[in-house]
């Protein structure tokens, strides 16, 4: 029973933050104000530069934020899934697997393949990616992408993404941070 009210009270605290986010960004919708909440845990103490690197949508080929760090030689690429319960729902394979084809791609020296994956992106989107790619190539930037999710994710799909982040041309890094790991960034 201790888990169940540990899990409960976590989502309850997170939904609190949520809201109070939300209320400084009611444009945002509660999967887009989780990858901001996420972005300013986990990459960066700047509100206003997570709000800019939200990027989710339609068309966003799982991309719901490029965060570019130039000081830091890094672009951040968030895939964030919301769920009020703490890992009850499992994500699905695909949604796992999209995050890491962003990392090959961005790393990608090859232009009519860029190009072939950025045809249907939303605007932004699309934008956000060249700029990382430019950084990835003319510049060393490392790809850090980040899978985070408050409900579960297997270890199938877990590895299945990490072994094809590190087929990735460049330093490509996946890390998936599911309900279990998010507990403790929300008690922070």
């Amino acid at each position: 029973m201790a888990t169940t009210t540990k899990h409960e009270q976590t989502a309850k605290d997170l939904k609190a933050s949520l809201d109070d986010i939300g209320d400084r960004f009611p444009v945002l919708s509660p999967d887009e104000l989780f990858v901001m909440w996420f972005l300013r845990a986990y990459v960066t103490k700047s509100e206003a530069r997570a709000a800019e690197a939200v990027s989710g949508g339609a068309q966003d080929k799982g991309g719901d934020a490029v965060f570019i760090d130039d000081a830091a030689r890094s672009v951040f690429i968030v895939q964030g899934k919301y769920r009020e319960q703490i890992a009850a729902k499992a994500e699905k394979r695909a949604d796992v697997v999209s995050l890491a084809e962003i990392g090959q791609r961005v790393s990608e020296s090859d232009n009519r393949l860029f190009q072939a994956f950025i045809e249907k992106t939303e605007g932004h989107v699309a934008e956000q990616l060249k700029l990382a790619r430019r950084g990835v190539l003319k510049q060393g930037y490392r790809v850090w992408l980040y899978f985070a999710t408050t409900g579960k994710v297997s270890e199938a799909p877990r590895k299945e993404a990490e072994s094809l982040a590190k087929k990735a041309s460049g330093e490509v890094t996946l890390d998936v941070i599911d309900g279990r790991r998010i507990i403790p960034m929300v008690r922070d």
